[in-house]
């Protein structure tokens, strides 16, 4: 849970920054590169939210023990 909220939290800073840089022409370097970097971490946020999601699906439902 833990990590779904602070997966969250940087997808939504992330779009703050890259709304921030794409909204001046004077964009300082660091934020130049948060909106080049922007879609792919944007997608990898995404792929790590399924991942998550998929693990605390099995830890809280563990495989029946066979006997």
């Amino acid at each position: 849970m833990v990590l779904q909220i602070l997966l969250v939290l940087v997808a939504c800073l992330l779009g703050i920054a890259t709304n921030y840089a794409t909204s001046t022409d004077d964009a300082p370097w660091a934020l130049e590169v948060i909106r080049r970097g922007s879609v792919p971490a944007i997608g990898l946020l995404i792929v790590a939210m399924v991942i998550g999601q998929v693990v605390v699906y099995r830890l809280e439902n563990p495989a029946p023990e066979q006997t």
